[in-house]
């Protein structure tokens, strides 16, 4: 009886580990869409992205992109100094040795675009019209955000 308790005490510290200590970081916020870092367990994270995207975007969103993106690095540095004197006592060398190691920091982001959102208008200069391929100016009018998870 006593160790169903604590499988039971166990299990749910796990999903509150899980769920509990997950975060989101609102990266860009646009009409259009947006892009979103998950902090922490992801699992948790995504469903506070996706409560945070289905707000953004109340007509529905569309993850464009999702993945890792380095957004920094941490270098560590290590030295030693050693100096030795001769039996003597006269002579004396010195040695140093030094190493360093950088790891790159990492988010999971998600980019997501609002279905639905209108999109942008452009506005056509005035006597501009003369050999111009319109193929070359079109744009699609979409925004893509991304949505980040730190590890």
């Amino acid at each position: 009886m006593l160790t169903r308790i604590i499988r039971i005490a166990l299990l749910c510290a796990a999903v509150a580990a899980t769920l509990g200590c997950s975060r989101i970081r609102e990266v860009k916020v646009s009409k259009t869409g947006g892009e979103i870092a998950l902090l922490g367990g992801r699992e948790g994270a995504m469903e506070k992205a996706k409560a945070a995207m289905s707000a953004n975007c109340p007509e529905g969103y569309e993850i464009d992109e999702q993945g890792e993106v380095v957004v920094g690095s941490t270098t560590r540095s290590r030295g030693s100094e050693r100096t030795r004197k001769s039996k003597s006592g006269r002579k004396s060398r010195t040695s140093a040795r030094s190493t360093s190691s950088t790891t790159d920091k990492r988010e999971w982001r998600v980019v997501y675009s609002c279905t639905g959102a209108a999109e942008p208008v452009e506005k056509e200069e005035e006597g501009d019209d003369e050999g111009d391929d319109d193929s070359d100016n079109e744009k699609e009018g979409k925004i893509q955000h991304k949505l980040i998870i730190r590890f």
